[in-house]
């Protein structure tokens, strides 16, 4: 089976699950009697519903995942080294422990929960807590298949020109096969196009899906256009587009 072919099938079974699940118009945050969590700091975005493998080796983090296990609490993962109110993350469940060494440290992998909002620090323990207000996107609003077909096609043309073999291909069209609502979607092709860490956090405070998807059909028509560029330099100019 060639690959448009491919893709149009995948884009026909991904529409119509679209079509018939309940879209996540208003969605189901935590609800906790006390919206207190521990905020865990890092360079790298973790989107609802994706994963992130952790290493966790600082002293106040190690038992920051101590007092998560014991109190089956989820912790907050932000991006960036400054924790300050107003700062936007995702809630993390441990999925699970990949292997506990003997001076304390972790592997793990960590699931992500809910958006939220930093309303306020709390110190006390040896790490950061913080009052959160958790959000989610804007009800009613509904995308049209169109605009889906368009990401969706705009992204098999982004991984034609990474230049998988066929195996990896087919595994990362299995992960988009496998979405059932636009904003995991949205999630997936936001971590596999290279955003950087600003576009990332404007992907996840995001609470407009049409908005969303029109964006990061933009990212995509943007790295189109820049592989085309670079493309002809080459033709001209013997550049090597894979060199930048």
């Amino acid at each position: 089976m060639n690959n448009k072919r491919k893709i149009r099938q995948i884009l026909h079974r991904l529409l119509q699950r679209l079509d018939n699940s309940e879209q996540e118009k208003t969605g189901k945050p935590y609800m906790y009697n006390d919206p207190v969590i521990p905020i865990f700091p890092i360079s790298r975005i973790l989107f609802p519903k994706m994963v992130l493998p952790l290493h966790i080796f600082e002293e106040k983090y190690k038992s920051m995942i101590s007092y998560c296990e014991s109190e089956a609490l989820p912790f907050g993962i932000l991006a960036g080294d400054e924790v300050a109110v107003g700062g936007i993350g995702t809630s993390a469940g441990i999925h699970s422990i990949l292997k506990r060494y003997n001076d304390g440290r972790y592997d793990l992998l960590a699931v992500g929960k809910n958006r939220f909002r930093i309303e306020e620090l709390i110190f006390g323990k040896p790490f950061i807590q913080a009052r959160v207000s958790f959000f989610n996107d804007i009800e009613g609003m509904e995308i049209s298949r169109l605009q889906i077909s368009e990401m969706l096609t705009l992204y098999n043309s982004f991984i034609d020109r990474l230049g998988l073999n066929d195996d990896q291909r087919d595994d990362l069209l299995k992960v988009v096969e496998e979405v059932d609502v636009e904003r995991e979607l949205s999630y997936i092709i936001g971590q596999t196009i290279g955003l950087n860490q600003k576009q990332q956090i404007e992907l996840l405070a995001s609470i407009n899906p049409i908005d969303r998807v029109d964006w990061l059909s933009d990212q995509l028509r943007r790295h189109q256009i820049i592989h085309r560029l670079a493309q002809y330099l080459y033709e001209k100019k013997s550049f090597d587009p894979q060199m930048n």
